[in-house]
């Protein structure tokens, strides 16, 4: 007899016993217009899903290839969209991957054979509450932004809040600005993105997953949302001439989410109000997710982000001259539009001579990597 385990080995395996990866007869796999991101990719997957007895299958829509299979008991609820009705889920083992199921009569079947992951019934009932709370919050903060000033209100509240919220306030405002575009993933050249990222990643915001994802466009410029989501476009890593130039630029985008500047921005260009929003489930203030790609930072946060990508390279034992030469490659190109990274201030001059430093250490990744990573939005 097959322990429970055993099972559970079967059905998530992409095929049965005798190798075939052919669709499996368990189920009526039921047609929607549903989604799942596998966590490793920012582009979606359109699928099919069927409930089989404690399980959840999760198939390609054209291949019917399957992409997961989850204990319908380890998942967990973790969004409701209130305008358009969606449901998002995670699972235990999976928790970078997201499932999105919109309204059916075979979601509801679902809710009603897993009454853990009808959250979005208390939700609703919650909902006055949080709206009152919203504008009762943004009443403090005009109130405490006209006698303190909400730069110095933004960093206090950044600092008592818990790191996990930045991450539920930069998902929808990643999958707002990634919905539209055109992303970059080409496999070797994403991994070979992923352990760079990994390789400079600080150790106090290690705990939270990092997403970098690629986005096809002529522009040079790269930014961080908060929740450890870097957006690179691919003019910039176009315009590098070498892996030590984009390590310097990530180990500066990192160095911003070390220090919660994303957050402390998206508080000061939209309002507390629009983050307890999100923080709240409500995903409508995520339509103003370009806000962030032209997000700007004060004098001093660009420098300490600088300061900061120095430090990580050295961490990474990366040879740190990398971002001082992008900086300078950018000077040279005077009919560039400069990045927001760069464009408002300090002045280019002031940050080459910041940045300056030895190139002693080691190549920030392997020329196979490299390659890679160039080509990434050439597949």
């Amino acid at each position: 007899m097959e322990t429970r385990s055993e099972m559970e080995a079967d059905l998530l395996a992409p095929g049965n016993r005798n190798g075939d990866s052919s669709p499996a007869p368990r189920g009526d796999i039921v047609a929607t217009n549903d989604r799942f991101y596998d966590g490793k990719s920012a582009r979606p997957h359109d699928i099919d899903f069927a409930v089989l007895k404690d399980v959840l299958e999760l198939r390609g829509r054209q291949d019917q290839r399957q992409l997961a299979c989850w204990v319908i008991a380890e998942m967990s609820a973790i969004d409701s969209n209130s305008q358009n009705g969606e449901m998002t889920f995670r699972h235990k083992t999976t928790p970078a991957a997201r499932l999105i199921l919109g309204a059916s009569p075979q979601r509801d079947a679902l809710l009603d054979q897993a009454p853990h992951l009808q959250h979005w019934r208390r939700r609703q009932r919650l909902a006055v509450a949080k709206t009152i709370a919203a504008l009762t919050a943004g009443g403090l903060v005009l109130i405490l932004g006209c006698y303190f000033g909400l730069p110095r209100l933004a960093v206090s509240l950044v600092n008592i809040m818990p790191l996990q919220w930045d991450q539920k306030v930069g998902d929808p405002v990643r999958d707002a600005i990634l919905q539209h575009a055109k992303i970059c993933d080409e496999a070797s050249g994403q991994a070979a993105l992923d352990r760079l990222g990994a390789k400079l990643l600080p150790a106090g915001i290690a705990a939270l997953p990092l997403t970098l994802d690629v986005v096809a466009t002529k522009d040079v410029n790269a930014f961080a949302l908060p929740g450890n989501h870097i957006i690179v476009y691919s003019g910039l890593i176009d315009k590098a001439d070498a892996p030590e130039m984009l390590a310097g630029v990530l180990a500066h985008e990192m160095g911003h989410l070390e220090l919660r500047h994303p957050t402390r921005g998206l508080i000061e260009q939209l309002g507390l109000g629009a983050v307890i929003n999100l923080l709240a489930g409500n995903n409508a203030i995520s339509n103003f997710g370009q806000l962030m790609a032209g997000l700007s930072y004060t004098r001093d946060m660009e420098r300490q982000a600088d300061e900061r990508a120095i430090v990580l390279l050295h961490q990474a034992h990366i040879r740190a001259d990398g971002l001082a030469a992008f900086f300078s490659l950018l000077k040279k190109d005077e009919t560039l539009r400069l990045p927001a990274i760069l464009s408002d201030h300090p002045g280019l001059d002031e940050r080459v001579a910041a940045a300056k430093d030895s190139s002693v250490g080691e190549p920030a990744m392997s020329a196979g990597d490299w390659r890679a990573i160039k080509a990434i939005c050439h597949n």
